[in-house]
């Protein structure tokens, strides 16, 4: 199904050759660059450093992909990033966006829990990233900023960020079209549209719309006949006004929308002891005997205001945005067809407000002969929220008493009694509700000093102060009475982040550099509790020492790139899950971990017609000192004082790495190209205690394009997993045994995309 739209065109206006905007390139110019034999080893212009520059000038270890390779390709989401990234590791789980980077990142998908790697969208970050992974819509670039990025990029980005970038409003009419058909009945949809209103005034519309079935199937014995499928909608509208040459003022507001199961559907992988006796059973393959149709329903709507103005001596940025996430679920918490426990959220979701201003030297600044600068200030204040979550478990709705009536859940309603009375009687599942607020505040500031046309020192620093209180932490019964109320706890930190790096340019496309710097991950609550108070998060820091090089070669035909990384981060936050223990799912601070390793990337333009691709990452990454750990033993039991000191972080596979080649048949007005990738894993944990693994794994896919010039169309078929490899995008441990959910299986489809 296609999208169909009337358009008229309009007369081009003067205020789109301001500075920042992209000319448009006529149809002949984009043949051009096509048979250009250095099309993809273009220079990519970056903001890894709040300004425009080039990447392979930035010292900072990062990749970035342009909106015409991310499209040329197939991707659509963040997660499709780490066939080309292998140190990026990507993946959903419960519709959140599970990212790490050099094996730093958090399995956080409740909205209280903040992730390692900082997602920004148009200069906007983003704490809750549900739904964030399935809507891109039509972007410049996406860029991934490997290690500590908390001078910047601030709180949050101890693992790096990902910095998302979506098109500008265009100098003349521009309207394409994408348009996909994928087995699981997928229909992927995504439209684009800019224009100019008036000589001052333009507009841009961006719209996804994707559908498709869930690809894990029932068994024959379930009550349903299928699972739920899904439906993403997102949509990005901009208006830009530029009454002169040096005021630019962008309104934009997006929206993500998703409805269906998504990654919400859990399946048994295998059972606890606890889980056998309460008759828990696990089915292989893509199949799950789950007895909740799992279902969840999102609006994310997000407004976001971008000031750029050029005074005299310096250019002023500001960036205000709003988001709110309200949404609700239901989750089966043992993935199997007994009906034990699952969890039902009502409303949950959040409230964010950002405020930050830059200030960015120009070539008429002071000093500016031999240093540029950047001063900023940032603010957030937000309120995350359970409102409420239900547990819902087998037997409450006929009067559960607290003296261990349903095996295995005793402890939680024994400590429910011990709190209230011997004589409780649950009628209705325990609410569980609980708010967040923040407040945060920090300045930050960057200057790089040229001392010579080859040596270039950075100097950089952050300061943050932050405040977190939880409040209306309660257990309640039927929306009515209130069993347990933990009152108010509040927790204040403050942190000084500094870096300081050295860029070495002995030859022209050559660059070494060393760098050392310090980032912040927030503390925080555990909220969702059952019989405690909701428990401290002590913030997590970490130390980056890093040496690197970037080089393009043979006429800038050959890219050659790397680093030796190492990461010492004191109180990571871990995450384990446990009815049993009071809460659900709950974060641990570890006193010390360790990751180190080296990363290669080569991209090699061949000829014309031939382009090859190769990177890997080879990582070490281990918890120094884990002690007093809640998790699981090896008969699947819950206990608080494990030790997991020596053991490997969660998601640091060894060594990752992926490969393409792309060739393309120049014709007389069109384009034929073929490409082939690969992707292979040696494999990881899931959890602190090294008990959950995901074996290694590999991943090929192919596409075959073909290229109409002079209309800009574009029709491909491609295969993704053509192995049919079968792993795991998420595993984890509960009181009742080892749940999960596979990847998706072979996929296919075709696609077809065009531009006027």
């Amino acid at each position: 199904m296609l999208f169909c739209l009337v358009i008229v065109a309009a007369q081009s206006p003067m205020w789109a050759i301001e500075s920042g905007a992209r000319e448009s390139v006529v149809k002949s110019e984009k043949a051009k660059q096509r048979r250009s034999a250095n099309t993809l080893l273009e220079e990519v212009i970056v903001t890894a450093q709040k300004r425009e520059e080039n990447s392979q000038d930035v010292p900072i270890a990062m990749s970035a992909f342009t909106g015409d390779v991310l499209d040329d390709k197939g991707f659509k989401t963040i997660t499709d990033l780490s066939v080309l990234e292998p140190s990026l590791l990507a993946d959903e789980v419960y519709g959140y966006s599970v990212i790490y980077i050099r094996g730093v990142g958090t399995d956080a998908f409740v909205p209280s829990a903040d992730l390692s790697v900082a997602p920004y969208v148009d200069g906007v970050y983003f704490p809750i990233t549900f739904n964030l992974a399935h809507s891109l819509g039509e972007v410049e670039r996406v860029e991934v900023l490997k290690g500590p990025q908390g001078t910047l990029f601030g709180r949050n980005s101890t693992g790096g960020a990902i910095n998302v970038v979506t098109k500008r409003v265009s100098e003349d009419f521009t309207f394409k079209i994408a348009s996909e058909i994928a087995n699981y009945n997928a229909i992927n949809n995504r439209l684009y549209l800019s224009s100019p209103l008036t000589e001052t005034i333009g507009f841009s519309l961006s719209l996804v719309h994707n559908t498709e079935n869930e690809y894990y199937e029932p068994v024959p014995s379930s009550k349903f006949d299928s699972f739920q499928g899904r439906k993403d909608t997102a949509a990005n509208v901009k208006l830009q006004w530029v009454p002169s040459d040096n005021l630019d003022a962008i309104l934009s507001a997006y929206l993500f929308k998703t409805e269906g199961v998504g990654a919400l559907l859990s399946t048994c992988v295998s059972a606890s002891p606890v889980g056998a006796v309460l008759g828990v059973s696990c089915v292989e393959g893509y199949k799950s005997n789950s007895n909740v149709d799992a279902e969840s329903e999102s609006d994310f709507p997000v407004v976001n205001f971008t000031l750029n103005a050029s005074l005299p001596f310096i250019d002023l940025k500001s960036i205000t945005a709003f988001q709110s996430l309200e949404s609700s679920g239901d989750v089966d918490f043992d993935g199997s067809s007994p009906p034990l426990v699952n969890f039902i959220s009502d409303s949950f979701g959040g409230d964010i407000f950002t405020q930050e201003f830059q200030l960015i030297s120009t070539d008429d600044s002071p000093f500016s002969s031999y240093a540029t600068y950047i001063l900023g200030a940032y603010y957030l204040e937000s309120t995350i929220y359970y409102d409420p979550v239900v547990l819902g478990a087998a037997g409450l709705d006929e009067g559960l008493t607290g003296t261990g009536d349903l095996v295995g859940l005793g402890d939680v309603f024994d400590a429910l009694s011990g709190l209230l009375g011997s004589d409780l009687k649950l009628v209705e599942p325990p609410e569980i509700t609980g708010f967040l607020d923040t407040t945060s505040y920090a300045v930050f500031g960057q200057t790089d000093i040229n001392f010579t046309e080859w040596l270039k020192v950075t100097l950089g620093a952050r300061y943050q102060e932050e405040e977190r209180r939880v409040y209306d932490a309660t257990v309640g019964l039927g929306g009515e009475a209130t069993l347990l109320d933990w009152g108010d706890d509040e927790q204040k930190n403050n942190n000084l982040s500094p870096k300081v790096s050295i860029a070495i340019s002995p030859y022209d496309n050559v660059m070494f550099y060393a760098s050392f710097q310090k980032a912040f991950k927030s503390g925080s609550f555990n909220i969702v509790n059952i019989t405690g108070a909701p428990s401290m998060i002590r913030p997590e820091t970490v130390v980056t020492s890093e040496v690197g090089w970037k080089t393009d070669l043979f006429d800038r035909s050959f890219r050659f790139n790397g680093a030796v990384f190492r990461n010492e981060i004191d109180d990571l936050q871990s995450q384990y899950i446990s009815l049993l223990s009071g809460g659900i799912i709950q974060f641990q601070n570890a006193e010390s971990a360790l990751t180190q390793g080296v990363e290669l990337q080569m991209n090699w333009s061949v000829n014309r017609s031939l382009f090859l691709s190769l990177s890997g990452m080879y990582l070490e990454g281990e918890y120094e000192k884990f002690t007093r750990a809640s998790g699981y033993d090896n008969l699947g039991i819950n206990s608080s004082n494990n030790d997991y000191s020596g053991n490997t972080i969660p998601r640091n596979a060894k060594v990752s790495g992926s490969a393409s080649a792309t060739y393309t048949w120049n014709l007389d007005k069109s384009d034929i190209e073929a490409s082939f990738s690969y992707y292979y894993n040696d494999g990881y944990f899931y959890d602190a205690a090294n008990s959950l693994a995901q074996d290694r794994f590999d991943k090929v896919s192919a596409r075959l394009s073909y290229y109409y010039l002079p209309w800009d169309l574009k029709v491909s078929a491609y295969g993704d997993n053509l192995e049919g490899t079968e792993y795991y995008l998420y595993q984890f441990q509960t009181d009742f045994g080892v749940v999960g959910k596979l990847a998706k299986p072979r996929t296919y489809g075709v696609r077809l995309n065009w531009e006027y």
